[in-house]
This record gives structure tokens, sequence and C-alpha cells, in this order.
């Protein structure tokens, strides 16, 4: 079996995505200088074969509709990928994080209460001030985390409804 990791799809997902937009960008370069306006690109007939629009849309050329076709690519690529952006980098990690901490929480008190029935020495002071250090130095990582993932989740909102729904 070959396994597939993930980064090497999100690559897959960018180079077809930049592979795509080249395509568009170079479709639209010959609409717009109206290049090779002497081939079947221009001629609405060859679109009437395929598939009959009604009047307004029976002009419409080969070079429009690959046009369109590269266009709805970009518009169902952007959508995906701002959903992840919100769901996945955004929503389920800030869901992580609160149950991190959660359970950090829980698990300090317990010690807390441990601790207090306990006599207290100086090898439990050292540990006690070294362990504070790490639970800070977790904490500050945790809020980090929690910060960009609240900044992915509203990049994912921006890209996935304003960007396609709204522009």
């Amino acid at each position: 079996k070959i396994r597939i990791s993930r980064t090497s799809t999100r690559s897959a997902h960018c180079t077809m995505d930049a592979i795509v937009q080249f395509c568009r960008n170079a479709l639209c370069t010959l609409k717009n200088f109206n290049i090779l306006s002497d081939t079947f690109l221009y001629d609405p007939n060859v679109t009437a074969r395929y598939y009959k629009f009604p009047p307004p849309l029976d002009q419409t050329t080969p070079l429009e509709v690959l046009i369109s076709v590269t266009q709805f690519y970009a518009f169902v690529s952007v959508t995906l990928a701002g959903y992840r952006l919100f769901k996945k980098d955004g929503m389920d990690k800030l869901q992580l994080i609160s149950r991190l901490v959660n359970a950090r929480a829980k698990s300090s008190k317990d010690k807390d209460e441990k601790k207090k029935k306990e006599n207290t020495d100086e090898d439990d002071k050292i540990k006690k001030s070294s362990e504070t250090v790490a639970h800070r130095l977790v904490a500050e990582s945790l809020l980090n985390e929690g910060d960009v993932a609240t900044h992915a989740f509203f990049v994912g909102v921006d890209v996935f409804f304003y960007r396609n729904f709204f522009l």
C-alpha cells in the first residue's frame, strides 16, 4: 500500500490550484487580446453542437466555457480551503486547547490538594518551583496556539463566506 501524507496532498492541491490559475489566466489573456480569434475557440457553433443554451447564452464560445470551468474550480477550491481553515485549524484546535486547559486545571487542583495533606521539605520546594515554570511555559504555549487558532477561524470564515458569496 502507498500511504500519502497530509502534507503531500496539501502540496498537490496547491500545485493543482497554481496550474488551474495559470490556465485560467492564459485563457483570459487569449480572450482579452483576441488572440487566435480565427480558431474554433471563438466559434459559438462548436458549443451549440454539444449543448443547447437558451437565447442569450447560445452565443457562448468554447473559450468562455473553458474559462467558466476554471473559475468554478477556483470557487470550489477556495470554498473548501476556507472550510478547512475555520473547521480544522480553527474550531477543532480551539476545542482541543480547551480540553487540555481543563485537564491541566483538574490535575493541578488534585496535586495541590494532595500536597496540602503531605509535609513539604526542601526537595519538594525545588520540584514545585520547576513544575511552576513548566506549567507557565505550557500555559503560554497554549495561549499562543489559541490565538493562532482564533485567527485561523476568522480567516477561514472570511474566505469561506465573504470571498465566495459576496464578491
